[in-house]
């Protein structure tokens, strides 16, 4: 049996909450970009991927304002 295989497998079985990768894992900040997380998500992009503007929906500017 593969150490990774093994390794995962023990996790997965894990007695304690403590033990399992999630509570151990930690992302290197030099691989993480700092920024505003509004920088990472654009709108614009999302509607285009989602087919929008189309026959029922299309973006407006209405609320630019809005405080």
């Amino acid at each position: 049996m593969p150490e990774t295989f093994k390794k995962h497998f023990s996790l997965y079985l894990s007695a304690h909450l403590d033990d399992l990768y999630c509570f151990h894992y930690t992302a290197s900040n030099d691989d993480q970009l700092k920024r505003n997380g509004w920088d990472i998500y654009s709108p614009a992009s999302e509607y285009h991927r989602m087919g929008v503007p189309n026959e029922a929906w299309s973006p407006t500017a209405l609320n630019h304002s809005y405080e």
